[in-house]
């Protein structure tokens, strides 16, 4: 199982290879279907648009059904801290959430930004990073606190299709690099 939570996590060259592989499966969008008979929950507690978009999409478009959560919005509100007594305004743990969640879906997909609160807490994702702990299927970064890699994988892909490869023509071609969130901004990708 591969998680997909930052860029620096893969090989430069491996990175690459799933903008090749995607650039490639663009020039005929229907011919391959490898999400075909798979389900993809995608995990919002954050608003978004482009990146649901996105994902509803092509999860469908590569043959998959896209399951939208969102919690303490249209399901239950989720506590991710172990140990914590839940007497307040969570009604459900991460960990038995994730569990029951996997049993129905290929992958996870999980949007989680800062809420500026605790910057010290919220740097280091605590919720992509509970997800990532108990789930058995892959998890995939939609955008946290610190990581967008989608994101940068898009626009490097974007880059790709319009300058080639290595567009500066220097050795050491531009890297899919993610810029963390700034504090304060509350980006509606």
């Amino acid at each position: 199982m591969n998680n997909f939570l930052k860029t620096s996590d893969f090989p430069a060259e491996r990175l690459f290879g799933f903008i090749d592989r995607a650039i490639e499966m663009k020039k005929d969008r229907h011919a391959e279907k490898p999400l075909s008979g798979k389900s993809v929950a995608l995990v919002f507690f954050n608003p978004s648009l482009r990146t649901r978009a996105s994902m509803q999409v092509g999860i469908y478009e590569l043959g998959g059904n896209p399951v939208i959560l969102e919690p303490g919005g249209t399901s239950w509100t989720l506590e991710h801290r172990d140990g914590v007594v839940m007497d307040g305004d969570k009604t459900e743990h991460l960990k038995e959430f994730v569990r029951v969640l996997e049993r129905y879906v290929s992958a996870i997909g999980v949007r989680t930004f800062a809420e500026l609160k605790d910057w010290e807490t919220e740097r280091t994702d605590p919720i992509l990073n509970a997800f990532a702990t108990y789930a058995t299927v892959p998890i995939i970064n939609l955008e946290s606190a610190m990581h967008h890699p989608c994101q940068a994988m898009a626009d490097m892909m974007t880059i790709r299709e319009h300058l080639g490869r290595n567009p500066t023509g220097r050795e050491g071609a531009p890297q899919p690099i993610e810029r963390p969130a700034i504090q304060g901004q509350k980006p509606d990708r």
